[in-house]
């Protein structure tokens, strides 16, 4: 098993390989990513977090899962929009407050950070799914952590968080 720097060191020509087309989106990734790995970045924060924007099919969520598979052997949390809305949504995420249906389950994301270490998050297009998912995943990349449903703080130091969306696309106009 290799080290995280070993990875990192050929992490380019390893994403070239499974994620075409987007060789600009690949070398800010490996920049940003070995900047954290020397020690560069906010050792209390995310890894990383990047957004991907752009039509359907260019390799948003591919790229992400790429990037986990190098960097943390595949430990990936997809979160759905789906899962972003309504009320319920932060009591999903982060567990019911104690008294609460399901306060011992915990939060699908809090729950999978305390049991994966070093993992990935890629939430499927949060910014269209309102203030509740945005602001959880704001208080995540300012604070490097977040309080789950009971109190208890769950920090992300040794993740990537990556978002993709399909908004601030423009396409091309046709000449």
């Amino acid at each position: 098993s290799s080290s995280l720097g070993e990875k990192l060191a050929s992490l380019e020509k390893t994403l070239s390989g499974k994620v075409f087309g987007q060789d600009a989106a690949i070398n800010g990734i490996a920049y940003t990513l070995r900047r954290s790995e020397a020690g560069l970045g906010d050792t209390q924060k995310p890894y990383a977090s990047f957004i991907f924007a752009g039509p359907r099919g260019v390799g948003k969520r591919t790229l992400a899962a790429a990037l986990s598979e190098v960097a943390y052997n595949g430990s990936l949390l997809t979160i759905a929009g789906s899962e972003l809305e309504g009320e319920a949504a932060e009591a999903k995420l982060l567990g019911a407050p104690s008294g609460f249906k399901d306060a011992e389950k915990g939060g699908r994301l809090t729950e999978f950070v305390r049991l994966h270490p070093a993992s990935a998050v890629l939430v499927r297009g949060a910014d269209e799914r309102g203030d509740t998912a945005l602001g959880i995943f704001g208080e995540i990349l300012a604070n490097g952590c977040i309080r789950d449903g009971k109190g208890k703080l769950v920090g992300l130091p040794d993740k990537f968080v990556s978002s993709y969306s399909y908004n601030g696309y423009r396409g091309r106009k046709k000449r």
